[in-house]
């Protein structure tokens, strides 16, 4: 924005008003909207002195009010936006969500069939958390993220670990992104479903990282 040298008084409160109305100022309304009234009254104020004040003072009044708003923003707009970020990505399951692992991975396969390929990425991931909990390796926490669920996973199953991590940010993204997801994407989490289900987790440091799933000869005894 380009000043005037000597702007007069409506030239003044003009820029100022212009300038309080870009974006950059709306994110942390409580305390700017504070400012802003404030700065409007004082603007009255020097209205009401006429030519008591010479035109280089308000343009440097003017000045010295917008730098201060910049500052308010940058330092309380910031934290508000990642504040907000951050409650933007909630658990993976909700607390009643009662649907098996079965069943989850049948909504899945219900979803792709119908060309629904976020859905279908996401209700996958799920039944990957799902089927984890009903292993007895994860703890059923409705307010587990995706990521808090990856790192508790990875630990069980070492030599997937950074698959079952870009599973998850892949579920943030989908749901909490709204990022569209490709038949790629879906595939790498179904397979990833499959291989988790035919792998041994570690247990111990005595146990074989990523070996192969040894069926126990009973339908959901394996671990």
């Amino acid at each position: 924005m380009s000043v005037p040298v000597d702007p007069d008084r409506e030239t003044a409160r003009r820029m100022l008003v212009e300038e309080l109305g870009k974006p950059a100022y709306r994110d942390s309304k409580g305390i700017l909207q504070r400012v802003i009234e404030w700065i409007g009254k004082r603007l009255a104020d020097l209205a009401s002195l006429g030519g008591d004040l010479s035109a280089t003072w308000i343009a440097i009044t003017v000045m010295a009010v917008v730098l201060l708003i910049a500052a308010i923003a940058l330092v309380v707009a910031g934290p508000v936006r990642r504040r907000r970020a951050a409650q933007t990505v909630g658990g993976v399951l909700a607390r009643d969500d009662v649907r098996t692992a079965a069943q989850i991975r049948a909504s899945s396969d219900a979803a792709t069939a119908n060309g629904d390929l976020a859905l279908a990425t996401v209700e996958r991931f799920r039944a990957i958390v799902r089927s984890l909990e009903e292993r007895a390796l994860l703890d059923e926490v409705p307010s587990r993220t995706a990521e808090e669920a990856a790192a508790d996973a990875g630990a069980f199953f070492p030599t997937h670990a950074t698959a079952i991590l870009d599973a998850a940010r892949l579920f943030d993204a989908v749901l909490y992104g709204h990022r569209p997801v490709d038949a790629p994407g879906l595939a790498r989490v179904v397979a990833l479903d499959s291989a988790l289900a035919q792998t041994r987790p570690l247990r111990s440091h005595d146990d074989a990282p990523g070996a192969p799933l040894v069926s126990l000869g009973r339908t959901g005894a394996q671990p």
